[in-house]
């Protein structure tokens, strides 16, 4: 009988162990979503360590996880794709930095049990960004550097570091939520210099996509729910005013023979020619950069189109659907609860940032994860 009883308990003593593994390497990503690639990529691999031994305790659990059967045929198309291409190993590296990014929605899930947990987390997330953005500005005043953020031109500006920007500004209608749920006078505080200093060092960053990834956001924020979100948008038109750079960039979008606007048409039409001779199974991931010397920046601009190009029609169908699927579970276990509401504006401006950039890779590609994540581990803690 003690020998019996002692089984289950070890099992779960084990259980926990793993799960407090996941949540370090959660920790870890989450300090490092806004400032560092290497220190998200360690977190998920953290993670990854405690969650492989949940694979076999948990594997009743594991089948019931939303989106598992999209997310698997979104991996049988790609890994296809990557066999039928001329350059395999170029797709294999695609497929790991995919499984890496897709992983963090399972450590998510897998790793935060309470809500209070997830809660911290997030408030994790927005400080972080936060602490950058405070140092990001004694830089930009004082000139010290302690990290590889470079300022170019009289005006002062982070002008190339998007991975920043584009971070920031998928924080940015979290925290904004937060803000207007927060009943506390020193949280709302706190978190309205955030958003501040947030949207000071998104507009430093000059990163266009991030811009209309805010505002989107914002006012499906106010369409939801929050009225009151919509009043952020001035407040951010304003305040480009302080960054003459910022402002120089906005106005050019509409140019179209602006040398950034050019490059993305110009990534669009190559894009397009892409898909036209390989239809099927495309060109294979990670290829297409492969034809520009394999410059790690060269891509289609445009998350549909790159999927396209890379692994075909067919890889783009079951993309879609994944994306469907996603979003039909985040309108359908949508209620009142402000960080599911905050989550699901941010997700909405991730979609339509990525009809003119990447964002399904990158930083942004990790954050998609990690939100979606946490929407459905809200969910399950209903009640």
């Amino acid at each position: 009988m003690v020998g019996r009883s002692s089984r289950p308990r070890r099992g779960l003593f084990m259980e926990k162990i793993f799960q407090k593994i996941i949540l370090f390497g959660l920790v870890v990503y989450i300090i490092s979503a806004t400032s560092s690639t290497s220190g998200q990529a360690i977190g998920v691999i953290i993670g990854i360590i405690g969650f492989i031994p949940l694979l076999f305790i948990k594997k009743d659990e594991i089948k019931q996880v939303p989106f598992n059967l999209p997310i698997l045929c979104f991996f049988l198309t790609l890994i296809l794709s990557t066999i039928l291409s001329e350059e395999p190993g170029n797709g294999l590296k695609t497929i790991n930095s995919l499984i890496r990014r897709i992983g963090l929605y399972y450590l998510v899930i897998f790793g935060v049990k309470e809500l209070k947990t997830l809660n911290r987390l997030i408030y994790l997330l927005i400080i972080s960004a936060s602490i950058l953005a405070i140092y990001v500005f004694l830089q930009y005043s004082f000139g010290f550097s302690l990290f590889n953020i470079t300022f170019h031109g009289e005006e002062k500006s982070i002008y190339g570091n998007r991975a920043i920007g584009e971070a920031v500004g998928m924080i940015l209608p979290v925290a904004l939520c937060v803000f207007i749920f927060s009943k506390s006078f020193y949280k709302r505080l706190f978190f309205g210099f955030s958003i501040l200093t947030l949207s000071a060092l998104l507009l430093l960053t000059t990163t266009r996509g991030a811009y209309l990834h805010v505002i989107i956001a914002t006012i499906a924020l106010g369409i939801i729910k929050y009225k009151k979100a919509l009043f952020f948008i001035p407040v951010f038109i304003i305040l480009t005013f302080l960054f003459p750079m910022t402002k120089g960039r906005i106005i050019k979008t509409l140019d179209l023979d602006y040398p950034n606007n050019a490059y993305r048409i110009c990534m669009w039409k190559e894009g397009l020619e892409t898909i036209k001779k390989y239809p099927l199974f495309g060109i294979g991931p990670g290829c297409f950069k492969a034809k520009f010397n394999g410059d790690v920046s060269v891509h289609c601009y445009n998350n549909l189109l790159n999927i396209a190009a890379e692994g075909g029609l067919i890889s783009l169908f079951v993309y879609i659907l994944l994306l469907s699927s996603i979003f039909c579970y985040l309108f359908k276990n949508l209620n009142n609860d402000p960080l599911k509401i905050g989550i699901l504006a941010s997700l909405i401006g991730w979609f339509f940032y990525g009809m003119v950039d990447l964002t399904y890779m990158g930083r942004l590609g990790y954050l998609f994860w990690f939100l979606v994540g946490c929407f459905v581990v809200l969910k399950r803690n209903e009640g």
